[in-house]
């Protein structure tokens, strides 16, 4: 009850701040929307998410300044009931989640005329590709929604953008580091490595232990630069990263022998890393064509496996792999045919979970949409995902996804998506690990 009425008062501060600016005539922009989120899996039926989301966006600026504020309301429909007492209380009904998804301030024009900057919670995204950005690390990935996967959480952070004809360079800081966001319930088995028990043996207890970085100057800030420019009809730019992996690795893990069982002991942390990215993005022949390539450093990862056969409390196998710097990269192309049939094809070679060069794997995405009765009525009957991790062994190691969608929009401020998300595989593949968890979705939206 405490968070919704934290929420529901700032929501009335910036409404009555951005309200009297506007009456005073400063240039106010508030603007929202209310949206619904439910899925149902195929198999028995069960509510895999059931949201309800309300998010206002209020800006105010002149010409040397500009305010962004948006708060944002979860209400999660899925009610949280374990004794009678527990129907006291309304939050257990209705469980919420209450947070600031932007609020940041640009400074125009700051000290000198070809710089601007920015200074509050804000969403660094950067690269030319359709959400496989393997170049955009400043900001954490949301991962809690499979559907929307690869959208960034905001970070307190500091941008200094410098214009400096015909390159435009931009120096970011992030003072404290922020984890990515990892999906819910079941979907989560699909972002953790599969550990093999002692032969012999099933699993007992799994344990997973995480830590974050030590609250200091030199073990929680971040430091990323980027330039960028216009080359033969191309924009291309350049970036360094120096921070951490905002999904956490495993550094050690623990098997011990325990009767016919084995109980696996897992420590995660967050690891140095430091990322060498170039991207471009244009056109050619009137087909869109972009790519991005990101050399990953990873400092001092190395993997311990510590196995205890006997159960004795004494290790008998100890095995340490280092991870050596890796590249990802993704290569995409889509046009518009003059019937109005859109395509977008894209291949990427790694995702952001996937730490090493012998564990990436290779995604092709394929998607096409085509609008009626002036995009009201927008249909996508092929959105497609192949994935393996060994080009030459197809028949072990393969994954397969299938996405139609029908998007309605009665009016401009109002959307309605329905579609499905079917997979198949085998193997260790992103889609693979999520062959049983079919799900039908339904999504509305109003825009105000």
């Amino acid at each position: 009850m405490r968070k919704t009425s934290h929420t529901l008062f700032l929501f009335v501060l910036c409404t009555l701040f951005f309200s009297i600016n506007g009456l005073l005539g400063a240039e106010v922009s508030i603007n929202g929307v209310l949206e619904t989120d439910v899925w149902v899996q195929f198999d028995d039926g069960e509510k895999l998410k059931n949201e309800n989301t309300f998010s206002l966006k209020f800006e105010y600026g002149s010409k040397n300044y500009h305010l962004f504020v948006q708060p944002e309301i979860k209400l999660f429909g899925v009610p949280a009931i374990d004794e009678i007492e527990d129907l006291q209380d309304a939050d257990s009904l209705f469980d919420s989640s209450v947070r600031l998804a932007e609020a940041y301030l640009d400074f125009y024009e700051f000290l000198f005329p070809v710089f601007d900057m920015r200074v509050g919670k804000q969403k660094i995204v950067w690269g030319a590709a359709d959400m496989l950005n393997p170049t955009g690390n400043v900001s954490p990935s949301d991962f809690s929604d499979p559907k929307e996967f690869g959208e960034k959480i905001g970070v307190n952070a500091l941008l200094l953008k410098a214009y400096l004809q015909p390159v435009q360079c931009d120096f970011v800081l992030v003072p404290v580091f922020t984890p990515s966001l990892l999906p819910k319930s079941g979907f989560l088995s699909s972002f953790l490595p599969e550990i093999p028990t002692i032969p012999g043996t099933s699993l007992g207890t799994l344990t997973k232990n995480v830590s974050l970085p030590r609250n200091r100057w030199t073990e929680n800030t971040l430091f990323a630069a980027k330039a960028s420019s216009f080359i033969f009809g191309f924009d291309v730019s350049a970036s360094f990263y120096s921070g951490r992996y905002s999904i956490p690795v495993i550094s050690r893990i623990d098997s011990v022998k325990a009767g016919s069982q084995t109980n696996i002991t897992t420590f995660s942390g967050f690891p140095k890393l430091q990322v060498a990215g170039l991207d471009f993005i244009g056109s050619v022949w009137s087909r869109g064509i972009w790519g991005e390539f990101a050399l990953f450093s990873p400092k001092n990862l190395d993997i311990t496996t510590n196995t205890d056969i006997d159960g004795d409390g004494t290790v008998d196998i100890t095995d340490t792999t280092a991870i050596d710097p890796y590249v990802r990269f993704t290569l995409g192309t889509d046009y518009t045919f003059r019937n109005g049939v859109y395509y977008n094809l894209q291949w990427a070679h790694g995702f952001e979970y996937e730490i090493g060069k012998s564990n990436l794997n290779d995604y092709l995405v394929f998607r096409i949409e085509k609008g009626f009765f002036y995009d009201k009525l927008k249909i996508l009957p092929l959105t497609v995902i192949l994935a393996t991790g060994d080009i030459g062994n197809l028949e072990d190691d393969f994954g397969a996804g299938y996405v139609p969608e029908l998007r309605f929009s009665p009016s401009d401020n109002l959307e309605i998506d329905i579609g499905c998300f079917l997979a198949a595989g085998k193997g260790e593949n992103l889609l693979a690990k999520n062959r049983e968890k079919d799900f039908f979705f339904f999504t509305a939206s109003v825009h105000f």
